[in-house]
């Protein structure tokens, strides 16, 4: 049985896996696929842990949002937060 300690250990290993793969290949070209294939996980997977690619990069960005804020590493935050908005206008997602 997985517990929850796990799950959320191993959804915190794959976030920062594919916030890598987002800063070196950039969101539209981190396709799906390739995520799968350098996390070296199934499709299955993927979707067991994220609902789609758009969640995952909200978590992604949630995650390291709370990171920098619960280090108090403001000033880290302000490049990061300023290119998250931007892709949000881009992509006209909402958060």
């Amino acid at each position: 049985m997985i517990t929850k300690k796990y799950f959320d250990s191993t959804k915190e290993k794959y976030i920062a896996m594919i916030f890598k793969i987002f800063l070196e290949e950039g969101y539209d070209n981190a396709t799906l696929s390739l995520i799968i294939k350098k996390l070296g996980i199934s499709k299955g997977v993927f979707y067991h842990y994220f609902k789609n690619k758009e969640e995952c990069a909200k978590q992604c960005a949630k995650y390291y949002t709370e990171m920098c804020i619960d280090n108090n590493h403001l000033e880290q935050l302000y490049p990061y937060v300023a290119a998250w908005i931007v892709f949000l206008l881009i992509k006209n997602l909402s958060i």
